[in-house]
């Protein structure tokens, strides 16, 4: 029989030791053949002859490192991801979802973000829209209903009141209803916003001349051509201007320019032939009033001033013609009534002389017009 030895301390034991005497640890084993106690250390049990097996602590070690991850190694990998400067981008997950279950979430999801969008494009849609008040209030003011433009334009201007485009739609609508003062008012704020806003200096311009404030028009209508030289507008009304000052030459230069920028430019005609009238010139006169009428056969000025040159040129009957044209176009144009009652009293048609003044009267006229 083989001696044995205590694996703590190392002495000698004796066979039927269970426990060393010395070290007090257990010095016995069953064998995992016969059952019997057996020494640690014996390499084979003396009942049943079959060999021990020891495990080491080092197969213990790769026996537990086999079976699970070190805690050092996930620990190493979790400060990985936590100490990242940049997101780290996410592989394929495992995933209790199916396919077609994250595709529904994911459709659900896009879903959700378009309603999303659409919610909030609707509340900006019924959000006060300035521009919306311009647009709805240029509507009105093409067709003549100039107070209800004015309160759109001023719903604009709520919204912005830097809005330089409603200010001059204002003034606009206000020299429609002849508040011409309240108009440059209107067209001031415009031009205080933008010094180089061209219509705002003309509308400015053209409400002066309603006041009879002729150089202070012609002032504005100077700004306009320096900041844009082909305002045809602009051009004209300095002739007009010109004309009520009794600058009857300049004023033709002025016309002239408006028609080199703009051919058809109606009014410009018209205003040349009244230039001309007044110089004597009646067949130049004519040709300018025709050219209009061309242009626009509806021109009810042309029509009327085209009469009054040729009654200057004592063509009555031709003259009343073109007063009629003028009525037929507008039954409410006064002045033409009246230049034709004054055809009718050279004609000794004295009835229809007093018809047609009657009727003008009956219109507002209160003046002298041939």
């Amino acid at each position: 029989m083989e001696d044995h030895f205590c694996r703590g301390c190392g002495k000698k034991l004796e066979a039927d030791w269970n426990v060393c005497p010395y070290c007090k640890i257990d010095i016995i084993e069953e064998c995992s053949n016969c059952g019997k106690g057996i020494d640690i250390n014996w390499h084979s049990c003396p009942f049943c002859g079959s060999q021990i097996h020891k495990t080491t602590i080092e197969e213990h070690k790769t026996q537990i490192y086999s079976d699970s991850i070190p805690y050092e190694a996930k620990t190493q990998i979790y400060s990985d991801e936590k100490n990242a400067d940049f997101p780290i981008p996410e592989g394929p997950k495992v995933s209790s979802e199916t396919p077609s279950s994250h595709s529904s979430k994911s459709k659900i999801a896009a879903v959700a973000i378009v309603g999303v969008i659409i919610l909030v494009a609707v509340a900006f849609s019924m959000m006060p829209n300035a521009n919306k008040y311009y647009n709805e209030g240029m509507a009105l003011y093409n067709q003549d209903n100039y107070d209800e433009a004015i309160a759109k334009f001023d719903n604009a201007l709520g919204i912005d009141p830097n809005y330089v485009d409603a200010w001059n739609g204002k003034g606009t609508a206000l020299y429609s209803l002849k508040k011409y003062q309240e108009a440059i008012t209107c067209y001031d704020k415009a031009i205080a916003i933008d010094p180089n806003y061209v219509d705002a200096w003309n509308g400015k311009g053209v409400a002066l001349g309603m006041l009879d404030k002729y150089s202070e028009a012609i002032t504005c209508f100077d700004k306009v051509i320096t900041i844009d030289p082909n305002y045809a507008d602009a051009w004209n009304n300095k002739g007009n201007m010109l004309n009520k000052l009794g600058k009857y030459s300049e004023a033709i230069t002025c016309f002239d320019k408006a028609i080199a920028i703009d051919p058809n430019h109606t009014y410009a005609w018209n205003s040349k032939g009244v230039s001309l009238r007044i110089l004597d010139k009646y067949s130049e006169a004519i040709a300018c009033f025709d050219k209009a009428i061309a242009i626009d056969p509806n021109h009810t000025s042309a029509w009327n001033n085209k009469g009054v040159a040729l009654y200057c040129q004592n063509k009555y009957s031709e003259a009343i013609t073109c007063f009629d044209k003028a009525i037929a176009i507008d039954p409410n144009y006064a002045y033409a009534w009246y230049n034709k009652g004054s055809t009718f009293e050279r004609l000794n048609r004295w009835a229809e002389a007093q018809e047609c003044f009657n009727k003008a009267r009956e219109l507002g006229y209160k003046g002298k017009v041939i």
